[in-house]
């Protein structure tokens, strides 16, 4: 599981009734089509809003890099991975829930949410 910001947010974490902070799953990235094998999960503080985008640079540092075939959004998030270890390159979304990339099949490096 990976918490990740985006780099200028100031927003305020959640808190639960108990007082403890809130995780929100943001994305899940699948190894393969149709949502099936393993699945990277990427989480965060706060809720997607739409406007935000939250990146999570060079997947292969968490070994995913070259391997997702499909993902799904939660929290009001949208998707898109990118085929460069930064955001560049070829690209797929922002979708809610894809579950074949296509060309983008087992090529993407990096990812957004918003």
């Amino acid at each position: 599981m990976q918490v990740i910001t985006p780099s200028s947010s100031t927003a305020a974490r959640p808190a639960s009734v108990d007082g403890t902070a809130t995780t929100f799953v943001q994305s899940q990235l699948y190894d393969d089509a149709s949502y099936g094998g393993s699945f990277f999960q990427i989480t965060n503080s706060a809720a997607c809003n739409g406007s935000t985008v939250y990146t999570l640079n060079n997947l292969g540092s968490y070994g995913w890099s070259g391997r997702v075939s499909s993902f799904k959004s939660f929290s009001n998030c949208t998707t898109k991975v990118w085929q460069g270890t930064t955001p560049s390159g070829a690209s797929y979304g922002f979708n809610t829930n894809v579950a074949n990339l296509g060309a983008m099949n087992d090529k993407a490096k990096s990812a957004q949410m918003k």
